[in-house]
């Protein structure tokens, strides 16, 4: 896609932003007429593309939403990366998750770009390499959390999303795939990770050597999303769980950077690609008795799995079903989720978890991540393990040493002492 030259200079070039032009510090005005720009590009770009791929004449739809998979009996396919496949889903009816790889990228991008404005809403789920280096200082102060995302996210990469299409009312297409499993290159020998994290991944399926020799390139991934209609909208809503590190990533392809260095910078980024989102693990606050990860809440609220655990295809579709019974729980209907969770995600910006702030803390002892011993890194051109980081996938119930009604275990033990 073509930016304006302003505007291309940071996004596609690679090179430090202009002093006129700042990624993480420019001003107000100037980020709304970034907006503005990249807002009237995509527009432009779809256009296009929707002269070049027009419905076909027998059926209103064009030809790659209509085809749909040969096989619907319900069985388990298991694609040779572990993830994608064909599963049955809770009504019986067969619900493919599709591995999108470097070879079929634009292809799957363009019948995003046409259920989206059927569809628009987007749940997501992404798997990374753990966390691997924390800032020194005090893990409860205001904005660590923000600081421990911005380093780990930007030492690190991307390994899978898993994207999930419905309309407001959490219905799917009839025919075809609405859920797909992005793999984005990534390579043990040479890339940074922390060695459980990997681990967990490879007992869970993910193949990294495919990862290696055909995984997604994510600046082609990123420049396909910009014109996709997933972003710069705020007709297109959301779906997320716990999710500061799957936007993290999601903001560095879509920019071509490096994280802002302060939260506040984060979250106009945050709120000018994704204008409306959800974090599924902070509607949890306003429903007495639910707590823990993803997997755990949904047992909960009767929400049944398709696919494999640790897998972001079938995690991003366990994040959309609980959203939507959580919602009827909760709120009554999904047209009656307060405002004041729009655009909000659990364990930043306002809702960190520091001394002085006790809304929504998590005192159930269970966290999406943990943070790791020490700074450090893993991986490296030996392929070596790392720091032993926690996992990364959004169903994790790991018991986090960290977060135990806020304090670590030292400061408890300390906290202890001081209190006879």
């Amino acid at each position: 896609h073509h930016h304006p030259p302003e505007v291309s200079r940071w996004m596609i070039s690679g090179r430090k932003p202009s002093d006129d032009v700042q990624c993480n510090g420019y001003r107000k005005k100037e980020r709304k007429q970034l907006f503005s720009l990249l807002l009237k590009e995509c527009q432009q770009q779809k256009e296009v593309w929707k002269m070049d791929n027009p419905p076909d004449p027998g059926g209103g739809e064009s030809l790659s939403l209509r085809e749909a998979s040969s096989e619907k009996e319900a069985v388990v396919e298991e694609a040779k990366s572990g993830g994608g496949g064909v599963y049955p889903g809770p009504d019986g009816k067969p619900v493919e998750i599709k591995d999108v790889w470097a070879s079929t990228l634009d292809a799957e991008m363009a019948v995003i770009r046409e259920l989206v404005e059927r569809y628009p809403y987007v749940a997501m789920d992404t798997e990374f390499p753990g966390v691997v280096a924390k800032p020194i200082g005090d893990a409860y102060s205001t904005g660590y959390q923000y600081q421990t995302l911005q380093c780990n996210v930007d030492l690190l990469k991307i390994i899978q999303l898993g994207v999930s299409l419905c309309d407001g009312a959490g219905r799917t297409p009839e025919e075809g795939c609405f859920c797909w499993q992005f793999n984005f290159r990534f390579d043990l020998t040479e890339d940074m990770y922390a060695e459980d994290s990997i681990q967990l991944l490879k007992e869970s399926g993910i193949d990294f050597a495919r990862h290696a020799d055909e995984g997604v390139d994510v600046r082609r991934f990123g420049e396909l999303a910009m014109m996709s209609g997933l972003v710069l909208r705020e007709d297109v809503r959301w779906i997320s769980f716990h999710s500061g590190y799957d936007f993290g990533y999601l903001i560095k392809i879509l920019t071509c950077q490096t994280l802002p260095a302060d939260e506040q910078g984060f979250f106009d980024l945050l709120h000018i690609y994704f204008p409306v989102l959800y974090d599924v693990k902070l509607l949890m606050s306003s429903v007495d008795g639910l707590h823990g990860g993803l997997q755990r809440v949904a047992e909960d609220l009767k929400v049944e799995r398709i696919g494999p655990m640790h897998q972001a295809g079938s995690d991003s579709l366990l994040t959309n079903a609980t959203f939507f019974r959580l919602a009827q729980v909760a709120f009554n209907g999904v047209e009656n989720i307060e405002d004041k969770y729009r655009g909000e995600i659990y364990g930043i910006g306002a809702h960190a978890h520091y001394r002085g702030n006790k809304q929504h803390v998590d005192h159930s002892g269970v966290a999406k991540y943990a943070q790791p011993p020490s700074l450090g890194v893993g991986g490296g051109s030996t392929g070596g393990g790392g720091l032993g980081g926690q996992t990364n996938s959004n169903n994790n119930n790991n018991n986090n040493p960290m977060s135990n009604g806020g304090a670590a275990p030292q400061q408890q033990q300390q906290q202890q002492q001081q209190n006879g």
